[in-house]
């Protein structure tokens, strides 16, 4: 954003405090985190199941006992994974928030840019009327209009000018007669 339009975002009370860069890097460290959060509730569902079969083998438990603690392991594994499913579509769900919060800062740019656009449009007619009262728009509208197609074409694509244009000269002179298109 520039500095002009941070003003005129600020005079208007509009202020946000992330750049799209920020909610980027926002998104990404989320996005790792779902991953450790996932990877950790799986290593610590591995862990205890190993410490209870072990834990059942030392003991010599009957096979009911066993039975009975592995659906109890299987609804324990059941629950943590909802819960890692919730947990996972509420990190998307702030993803999509974080993606839009962007989205919108986005747009409140490009919207604070056009108004200080307009702002300056407004500003530059407002002093070409107090320099003069001719109506500089119409004048050019009706010489545009008497523009007949091809003028100027062989200029254009002349060796002289392409030349100028590319940067291989500094300046490009124009003689000829009044009226003829070159500057009084």
């Amino acid at each position: 954003m520039s500095r002009k339009s941070l003003s005129l975002a600020e005079k208007k009370g509009i202020r946000w405090l992330f750049h799209q860069g920020e909610i980027k890097t926002m998104l990404d460290r989320i996005e790792r985190l779902k991953s450790l959060v996932s990877l950790t509730f799986q290593t610590s569902l591995v862990e205890f199941v190993e410490k209870a079969h072990d834990e059942l083998v030392a003991m010599g438990l009957n096979v009911a006992k066993i039975g009975s603690t592995v659906l109890a392991i299987e609804a324990d594994q059941r629950a943590h994974m909802r819960k890692t499913e919730s947990l996972h579509v509420d990190l998307q769900a702030l993803g999509w928030t974080l993606r839009d919060s962007a989205n919108t800062t986005t747009k409140v740019e490009r919207t604070v840019a056009t108004i200080d656009r307009s702002q300056q449009d407004q500003a530059s007619e407002k002093v070409l009327r107090w320099l003069s009262s001719l109506d500089f728009s119409r004048k050019h509208n009706a010489t545009f209009e008497k523009h007949a197609p091809g003028t100027g074409e062989w200029f254009l694509g002349h060796s002289e000018f392409l030349a100028w244009r590319q940067g291989e000269y500094k300046v490009l002179w124009c003689p000829g007669g009044p009226g003829v298109g070159t500057w009084p």
